[in-house]
């Protein structure tokens, strides 16, 4: 298959699962339609309601200011007239320019002079004279003395008062925001511009008012003053009159909806789009958590086609949304849409860039309409406005710009940071040729170099003649934990062949997992080098990917995919047949025994089924090189057996490399065995082999019964072995090793043994060849609040980056409210056209006077000194300025000059979208007529500088409403931070940590209250925090007079009710990623939302939100605001105003009246013990449900239990047995057959559909006690953020061993559980198999009266395994009950009295197991393994001989040079059988066999035989 042909199928592969997935989540799509139907149908109403007016071209007239506006020409009131300031007031010449001012003006306004501009202000703000005041005049020059002459380049500004007199305020539509009042110097255009004229009904250009209040009057007053000082003559004013007139403006549509539109319409897109953000986030992010993207790149997908398909998916789910806003945009329902003039096409190009760029912002993270005329593509790159270059194809630029950077940042993250799985590239590896175009493809299948591989007495010769698909040389790695370095491979040196079965062997932690890791890629060597197919691990893991079959020691596969989808993906993936695969598929399905789960989700499955799908995923479409980590963890015997023979069948033409901790599948399997300890090789070769070097001799291994005499058994063995050894006597097994040099005496020996059995209390016995083998509360509380403090300590990143979102987000906030609402002067600010940038300025000259040449010239020479553009107008200027395209936005002023012989008239004509266009404007006529008078070097430079606010008007301004602004700054990190609280919570439960928690007898107030209490602590600090923050923001409400202690008061309380509800909405959800995420939308929405209703005209909803605490908050904090912004103001200057205005405050703030806030203090209070008092009753009730107590003996009558999901499932079927103290009873089936469902039950994790269990006699349907059992259940519940030390001390607090004795306690458990050099590790860096220990151990903590295990030993290697048989089989004889589930028939028959075996919910049979071995087996089982040298006719010759021996003998199995025979007691002793294979061996070149009375693992695969052909004849 090409490149090009298997990338193509790949990606359609992984588009398929992202689809299959993608449906499987409709919800998020139909919340998305929902959410847009939502805002399409709000924007459409408001579409509805807003009026649109066409107006046609308007002209305006001109405006005369020559004279005062009417307003001013009256007195400011009856006994004072209006004053005119000016500053200095020691020059004689500012007082005779100041006289002709007035005498310009001719009003009789009063003059009045200050010495300094300061001394001004401070008249302005503390008298009460001081709104008489008009304008004032302040020169910026210095005079000497009184008599010093005016310069020839004049500067002044103008002050007039910040609020306007004579200036109509302007209407604003709802939701919009209040434009500020005042000059509006500190910006030259509107924040927010608007389609057609500002203010297109005044004449004069309406606000800030240049005209209407007298500003230009005046300034033009004081320029004729400033002309006529220089002229020496009064030509300006007998022979020029200036005006001013506004732009006329072409066609236009008044829509105020539009001005809504921009407001809004960013925010509705945000949030439309955050969906699909979020998801993006989540679904990739869980990906890399699952560990599925590398588990991907192993079966050989690069990682930029994974990138590829997540973009092309999230890009087709944006496409959806796209088009139906765009649909909403453009549809027409209610006469018109909600955009009129834009074309679709462009807005929807606009929002896919949006959402690419959204889309690679999400990859990002992952790692680490304002214009009236539309948009259209003919004015793409047009300007927004005119102070504004920037265009809408610029936008679109940035955001496909934006989307190459986060895409570049992404993919470097990627690679150089991938993760603790991944596999980092060097900072610079983009510089490297072979990242580009990869290495030299190997030209032939490397052989061994023999010279490589290390001698040693216990590495067996490499085999000749065969390709090492493998090769491992001096492989270390090393991983730094702490301050120390801890190295788990050392010099590892290994080759693996093709055509054979490698397998690795070592106790849990010996760097068995580790050498898998680094050979798949998902860790980097720390140094020496690997070859797979003669592809090198760290440099070509792509080209190794692809024919590389893994199953990790974790299940890695996909929530939302069948156990069918999940074969066809990978099949599909390695590049199977099409044609082939539905066959494939079934085969492997039957294989395993999955054809009824063929459409289950892999969520769905037991442990047992989900390690069968892996395993069929590593062998699917035919992999070149297979490994696989403990494969057969967690199945059953016949899926285990069906494994063996599936591996055998496919390793002829495959590399396969297989860890394991049973010592039968390595023997069985292993076609050369390699051990590991503590990170070294120790030795390496076949089975054989191996015995050879390590084997004692022939291992004689009994099952005891109770009375059994272990002394007289040892004396009859050394009267006949004198050299023997008691290998091991744990639990039920006794074993001993007898040396090889005493096999004569060996028959005899067993004859004797056979004789007494009964009398020596043996219950059977075999031989072999070696082979592979109550609590105190107060530590309680204690207990769980160390448990909650070692959280917050682990994971301090995570509460550190909390406090910081809430400090950042609330300050930024702050800062923001407080900066808006800060009552400030406005900046003075130049008449000048060089504010505006480059402009082009159209003039006009009518008449031929000498006035009009002089004018012309003198307008260039200005102009182009301010870097203008002039441009002549021929004609009528009105006609230019509304058909001329040069002028479009570019023309803020013109001049329009008609010079008669007697009389010139100029006109100044000002754009009014800007703001202070009008004195530009006539600054510029000024500055002409000047120069012509006085030359080119005279000028006069005018700005506007606003007076300052009175002390009253400053206070009035101070008082604002803006508590809720306040308020709402708190809330998103409010919520972000109330939110956290749910993590542990949703954690525990989800992995049944809380469950084995109450198991073990934590009181659920101990619990609760624990967690409670420790989170409570943990919201106080950052609200400490949070003070300092107002404090540092200037909110003086919070922090003056002793409000710190009320607003701390106000945050506890919130603590105090927001914390139980996040504990109680926890349980809505299943992972606490999730959880955290919507409680945080839940937190911030609904505080926001309800406290806007809550003020809204109906004010009964205050009250019906009091029981949410986010609404209680708002209210608090902005009630608290808002009453000392009151109580301020009504005790200050403006106390007149109070009155008049109604305004009031509460002495006592926690009055419940007015601004007090004592129904919401009071309201958290109640309702935080509310919701204490609802949780601690729900889980009494789930406890009602399904906690059971206080057993010491267990009976179980007619247990049921049934999942009641799209078809109801039977899973526990009327079962009925008891358990008996002292006694260790075993429930025995295969995966599915219902025994995690029984143990379930049993320990209160599911609810009982039917039956009843008494425990010491009650009925637990009846009685509700508290209970002592302890739990090791099927999967680990640890606390990854704990050490093994620290959660043993945890339990053993639990279970009330005192506090003094606890340390030696734990350290005899981990020492006997071989735990101790793991113990200080966090249980997130353990071994599977460590983890299993420490699960077991957990269960064996403390005095339970009965304790459940649910196989425990899975995953540990065998000493650790029989420890723990010894531990358990001590803890029996001391009178507990124990029931236990396993896979292990071994395990079954050294610990267990009494067995049951279960299938499809029932029990097929109960007894003990000499009692099962009689009922379904009989006579002695021989399994013999051939010499490896041995030929096909050796075996039958071996098989002639065993029939002409042994008649009535059975051959049950034949496998890879093995036979396993049945062979019947008749006349046959035990000894008998031995000693004829012991004479026999040498002639019938046997390597290996074992004669035992027939074995439990062999009954319980009897039984399956005949539990199949029973259901066979049910169908």
């Amino acid at each position: 298959m090409g490149r090009c042909s298997l990338l193509s199928r790949q990606f359609s592969l992984l588009l398929w699962k992202n689809y299959i997935i993608k449906r499987r989540l409709w919800i998020i799509t139909f919340l998305e339609i929902i959410l847009e139907l939502l805002f399409a149908i709000m924007l459409l109403m408001f579409r509805k309601y807003i009026p649109t007016e066409q107006v046609a071209s308007v002209s305006y007239n001109v405006q005369q200011i020559a004279n005062l506006p009417s307003f001013f020409q009256t007195p400011a009131n009856q006994h004072s007239p209006w004053e005119l300031v000016y500053v200095p007031s020691n020059s004689d010449v500012v007082k005779n320019i100041i006289k002709t001012t007035q005498k310009v003006l001719g009003s009789n306004m009063k003059a009045r002079g200050f010495s300094s501009e300061q001394a001004f202000d401070d008249y302005i703000r503390y008298h009460n004279e001081s709104s008489n005041v008009l304008a004032a005049i302040v020169f910026e020059h210095t005079f000497s003395h009184k008599w010093e002459p005016l310069p020839l380049k004049v500067r002044y500004h103008l002050r007039f008062s910040f609020s306007p007199r004579n200036t109509e305020p302007i209407g604003k539509l709802f939701l919009m925001p209040k434009e500020p009042e005042g000059w509006h110097t500190a910006y030259l255009f509107p924040l927010f511009p608007l389609p057609g004229p500002r203010n297109h009904l005044y004449s004069d250009g309406g606000s800030p008012g240049y005209v209407s209040e007298g500003f230009l009057a005046i300034q033009h007053a004081l320029d004729k003053a400033i002309i006529q000082y220089h002229g020496k003559d009064n030509w300006l004013i007998d022979h020029v009159a200036v005006n001013v007139k506004r732009f006329p403006f072409p066609h236009f549509v008044s829509d105020n909806f539009l001005e809504f539109l921009g407001q809004v319409l960013p925010l509705i897109i945000l949030l439309i789009y955050s969906l699909n953000v979020l998801m993006i986030i989540r679904v990739i992010v869980q990906e890399k958590e699952k560990q599925l993207k590398e588990y991907l790149q192993m079966m050989g997908l690069s990682s930029w086609l994974l990138r590829a398909s997540y973009f092309i998916t999230f890009v087709c789910s944006f496409l959806i949304t796209i088009s139906l806003m765009t649909m909403f945009f453009f549809i027409k329902i209610f006469n018109q849409p909600i955009l009129r003039n834009s074309d679709p096409s462009l807005v929807f190009i606009f929002l896919v860039c949006f959402a690419i760029s959204s889309l690679f912002f999400s990859f990002m993270i992952s790692t680490f309409f304002n214009k009236g005329d539309g948009v259209h593509w003919n004015n793409l790159m047009d300007e927004v406005s005119i102070e504004d270059n920037l265009s809408f194809g610029h936008v679109l630029g940035m955001m496909l710009c934006d989307s190459l950077c986060y895409a570049l940042v992404a993919w470097y993250m990627e690679n150089v940071f991938p993760g603790e799985y991944g596999m980092p590239q060097p900072w610079y590896f983009f510089l490297k040729r072979s990242y580009w175009y990869g290495y030299p493809k190997p030209l032939l299948r490397r052989h061994i170099d023999t010279e490589e591989v290390s001698h040693s007495e216990y590495m067996e010769a490499e085999p000749v003649g065969l390709v090492a698909g493998v090769q491992i040389k001096h492989l270390c790695k090393a991983f730094v934990v702490g301050s120390n370095i801890k190295e788990a491979v050392r010099n590892l040196t290994l080759n693996i062949y093709e055509g054979q079965i490698t397998v690795l062997l070592g106790h849990n932690g010996a760097g068995k997992t580790t050498t898998l890791s680094m050979l798949t890629g998902l860790y980097p060597p720390t140094s020496g080098q690997a070859y797979i197919n003669g592809f090198e691990i760290t440099r070509e893991m792509a080209e190794i990917r692809k024919n590389l079959g893994l199953c990790p020691q974790r299940d890695l596969l996909f929530d939302y995919l069948t156990v069918s989808e999940h074969l066809y993906f990978f099949a599909m993936l390695k590049g199977f047949s099409k044609k082939n695969l539905k066959n494939e598929i079934d085969h492997m399905l039957n294989i395993f025994n999955l054809e009824e789960k063929r459409n289950a989700f892999s969520n769905s499955l037991s442990g047992g089924m989900k390690r069968k799908l892996s395993i069929s995923i590593a062998l699917i479409g035919d992999s070149k090189v297979v490994m696989l980590d403990e494969p057969t963890s967690g199945m059953d015997l016949i899926s285990r057996r069906a494994t063996w023979n599936l591996l055998q069948q496919q390793k002829s033409s495959r590399t396969i490399l297989l860890t394991t901790h049973h010592m039968d599948e390595a023997d069985l399997l292993g076609d050369r065995i390699a051990i590991m300890a503590n990170g070294d090789l120790q030795c390496c070769g076949s089975s054989l082999f191996l015995k050879h070097k390590y084997g004692a001799g022939y291992h004689l291994i009994m099952v005891k019964e109770p009375q059994c005499e272990i002394k007289k058994i040892s004396e009859l063995i050394y009267r006949y072995v004198p050299n023997a050894t008691m290998e091991s006597n744990v639990g039920a097994e006794l074993s001993f090793i007898l040396p090889k040099e005493n096999a004569e005496r060996f028959e005899e020996l067993f004859t004797e043994l056979e004789e007494n059995q009964k009398m020596l209390g043996i219950s059977s016995y075999g031989a072999s060849v070696t082979t592979m083998e109550e609590v105190f509360l107060n530590q309680q509380f204690y207990a769980m609040l160390v448990k909650r403090a070692t959280f917050s300590v682990r994971n301090w990143k995570l509460i550190l980056l909390q406090i910081l979102v809430l400090l950042t987000f609330t300050a930024i906030l702050l800062r923001a409210i407080t900066f808006y609402s800060e009552v400030r002067d406005d900046p003075k600010l130049e008449m000048s056209l060089q504010q505006y940038g480059q402009t082009i300025v159209p003039y006009s000259i009518s008449g031929n006077t000498d006035l009009s040449r002089q004018l012309r010239e003198h307008i260039k020479v200005l102009l182009e000194d301010e870097r203008q553009v002039p441009q002549m107008v021929k004609g009528n200027m009105e006609e230019f300025l509304l058909n001329g395209r040069l002028c479009t936005d570019r023309c803020l002023v013109a001049v329009e000059i008609d010079s008669q012989k007697n009389k010139t008239r100029i006109t100044a004509l000002f754009n009014n979208q800007a703001f202070h266009s009008p004195a530009v404007a006539l600054a510029l006529v000024d500055n002409i007529l000047l120069m012509s008078r006085s030359g080119t070097r005279a000028s006069i430079e005018v700005s506007n500088k606003p007076q300052p606010r009175s002390a009253i008007k400053a206070a009035r301004e101070e008082y604002h409403n803006r508590g809720h602004e306040i308020a709402f700054s708190l809330f998103f990190g409010m919520a972000a931070l109330a939110s956290s609280f749910c993590l542990l919570t949703v954690t525990e439960r989800i992995i049944k940590a809380k469950h084995l928690q109450f198991v073990s007898g934590v009181r659920i107030i101990n619990f609760w209250l624990s967690a409670f209490f420790w989170d409570l602590f943990n919201f106080i600090i950052p609200c400490l925090l949070l003070l300092v923050v107002f404090k540092y923001c200037g909110v003086k409400a919070f922090v003056d007079d002793h409000h710190a202690a009320d607003i701390l008061l106000i945050f506890v309380l919130y603590g105090w009710s927001i914390i139980p509800l996040m504990y109680l909405m926890s349980f809505l959800f299943s992972g606490s990623a999730t959880a955290y995420a919507k409680l945080v939308v839940f937190n911030f929405f609904s505080g926001t939302i309800m406290v806007i209703m809550a003020n809204s005209s109906i004010k009964t909803l205050d009250n019906l939100f009091l029981i949410f605490p986010n609404h209680n908050l708002g209210q608090s904090i902005s009630g608290f605001y808002e009453n000392y912004k009151a109580q301020k103001y009504c005790t200050s200057v403006a106390a007149r105003d109070c009155e008049e205005k109604g305004i009031n405050y509460e002495t006592n703030i926690y009055s419940w009246m007015g601004h007090g806030i004592g129904k919401y203090i009071a309201s958290m209070a109640i309702s935080g013990l509310i919701f204490l008092l609802m949780l601690l009753l729900i889980e009494s009730q789930l406890l009602f449900l399904t906690y059971r107590h206080y057993f010491f003996s267990i009976i179980f009558s007619g247990f049921s239990q049934v999942y009641y999901r799209w078809i109801p499932i039977l899973a526990v079927d009327s079962i009925s047995f008891a358990v008996m103290k002292g006694e260790c009873f075993g429930l025995l089936g295969f995966n599915g057959a219902g025994k995690t469902t029984t143990f379930k039950m049993l320990t209160g994790d599911e609810t009982i559909t039917s039956g009843d269990a008494y425990f010491d006699g009650h009925s637990i349907n009846k009685n509700i006690k508290t209970r002592r059992i302890s739990y090791c259940p099927q999967f680990d519940a640890l606390l990854d953020y704990m050490t093994g030390r620290e959660i043993m001390y945890m339990y053993a607090r639990l279970w009330g061993i005192p506090e003094n004795h606890i340390d030696r306690y734990v350290k005899n458990m981990l020492k006997s559980l071989l735990l101790e050099t793991n113990a200080d590790k966090l249980i997130r860096n353990l071994s599977g198999g460590n983890k299993r220990k420490l699960s077991t151990g957990i269960s064996l903590i403390g005095r339970p009266s009965v304790i459940f295990l649910d196989e425990p030993s899975t995953g540990m290697d065998p000493m650790a395994r029989r420890l723990l048989w010894d531990t358990v089989m001590r803890i029996r004889e001391s009178g507990k009950a124990i029931v236990i589930t396993s896979h292990s028939m071994e395990e079954c028959e050294a610990l267990c009295t009494r067995l049951a075996i279960m299938v499809a919910g029932k029990l097929k049979c109960l007894g003990s197991p000499q009692y099962l071995k009689n009922k379904f087996g009989s006579g002695y089982t021989l399994i013999a393994k051939m010499k490896s040298d041995s030929t096909d006719s050796d075996m039958e010759r071996f098989k002639d001989f065993i029939n002409l021996t042994f008649p009535g003998r059975t051959l049950k199995h034949e496998h890879q040079g093995m036979v396993h025979y049945n062979i019947p007691t008749d006349n046959l002793s035990w000894a008998k059988v031995f000693g004829i294979l012991e004479k026999a061996k040498d002639e019938y070149k046997l390597e290996d066999y074992s004669i035992s009375q027939i074995t439990l693992e062999q009954v319980f695969l009897s039984f399956a035989e005949h539990g199949r052909a029973e259901d066979e004849e049910n169908d």
